[in-house]
């Protein structure tokens, strides 16, 4: 998923700089469990108006991009290491590698064994 970029903005507004600020903040953390909240916590502000304001930038939620951008380094991941599922589980802050994989499915439309086989053919 290709980040928003801040360049193609004439004059950033505050509200589109704390969602750059957010959108900094999760690419720095996707190792750990993130949320609104986290975010919102790190940035100081209230987790509605963060909602808010990323969806209105983004056009998805924060909790949505965060999904997405896990997946998509898991599934490079997958693709480029010989890590187990259950290690690339556990290096993007998912305790359990059943659930990690459930969320993969839903995310990519595979399981990760299966993405893993179809793409390094």
């Amino acid at each position: 998923m290709r980040r928003p970029d801040i360049r193609t903005l004439r004059r950033p507004s505050r509200p589109r700089l704390r969602v750059v600020r957010a959108l900094d903040f999760i690419e720095k953390e996707l190792a750990q469990p993130l949320g609104l909240h986290e975010g919102a916590r790190h940035l100081g502000a209230n987790p509605a108006y963060l909602a808010r304001i990323f969806r209105r930038e983004t056009g998805i939620s924060v909790v949505q991009y965060v999904v997405r951008r896990k997946m998509a380094l898991a599934a490079e991941r997958l693709v480029r290491t010989s890590l187990s599922i259950k290690e690339i589980a556990a290096s993007l802050g998912y305790k359990s590698p059943l659930y990690f994989s459930r969320r993969f499915r839903a995310t990519m439309g595979l399981a990760p064994s299966e993405y893993a086989l179809r793409m390094s053919r």
